[in-house]
């Protein structure tokens, strides 16, 4: 069996990977590709056929088509999905018939040299599950396709909208507080404290070095350390730590 049959969902990306599900899951989703699971499930599965697993894949096609008809979100629709499932299974027959002439189980899992040699493991191979397979020229396809966007997400960047009614929801700070008269730097979001020496452009620059490293390696609100650290500390931000090196702020 796969290594984990959520993988798609668990890294953030929305995309189908038939290697993830066993030949009688597939069929099964082919079958009742556009009911919702509870409609897919009603009279029982087939055996073999998960039931987290019919409420994975069948549950996300049936949010975008539900999606595509209320509010015109596109997704890549129920004929790529099916497309997607018959050539990973051609796929499969095929390496299934090669083994009858003395090939490997998985050819995918291996790299062919000029010499016609497969060298199983080897860099750009499939790991222990089959997701690609490889053309007439030697080429390798992806076997999954994206659904669509994550519902519930703005941009399509992965990151989910939603935010539960009991969260605390601030701004996150993005200066930090430099206290001239006390000499040191102050970070807004935990109250950490860089000190150096007045008068003293090295130590200030050594202080604004210290705080920098507190605020990405913090490990309370480390949200809201990042966001501090994106906003005074990232690539592009030399010329503001040279003026304050110098005084100039």
């Amino acid at each position: 069996m796969p290594e984990s049959r959520h993988q798609s969902t668990a890294t953030g990306e929305n995309y189908f990977e038939p290697a993830l599900y066993c030949r009688e899951e597939l069929t099964f989703f082919v079958k009742h590709m556009g009911e919702s699971p509870m409609v897919a499930c009603h009279k029982g599965l087939p055996r073999h056929v998960s039931r987290s697993s019919v409420e994975d894949v069948l549950g996300r096609i049936y949010a975008h088509e539900e999606m595509e008809k209320a509010h015109e979100v596109a997704w890549c629709g129920e004929q790529k999905v099916k497309e997607c499932i018959f050539e990973y299974t051609e796929w499969m027959d095929f390496c299934t018939e090669q083994t009858k002439l003395g090939a490997p189980k998985h050819l995918s899992m291996y790299d062919w040299n000029s010499d016609g040699q497969g060298i199983r493991g080897a860099t750009g191979s499939d790991g222990g599950t089959v997701r690609t397979k490889i053309d007439e020229k030697g080429n390798r396809k992806r076997l999954a396709i994206k659904l669509g966007d994550r519902l519930g997400d703005i941009s399509g960047d992965g990151r989910s909208t939603y935010v539960p009614s009991f969260a605390k929801q601030t701004i996150a700070p993005t200066k930090i507080i430099q206290d001239n008269e006390r000499h040191m730097f102050e970070c807004p979001v935990c109250q950490h404290t860089q000190q150096y020496k007045r008068e003293n452009p090295a130590s200030r620059r050594m202080a604004w070095a210290r705080m920098a490293t507190h605020c990405k390696s913090a490990k309370e609100e480390s949200g809201r350390h990042t966001k501090l650290w994106n906003a005074e500390f990232s690539s592009g931000k030399t010329e503001r730590v040279e003026k304050m090196s110098s005084g100039g702020e």
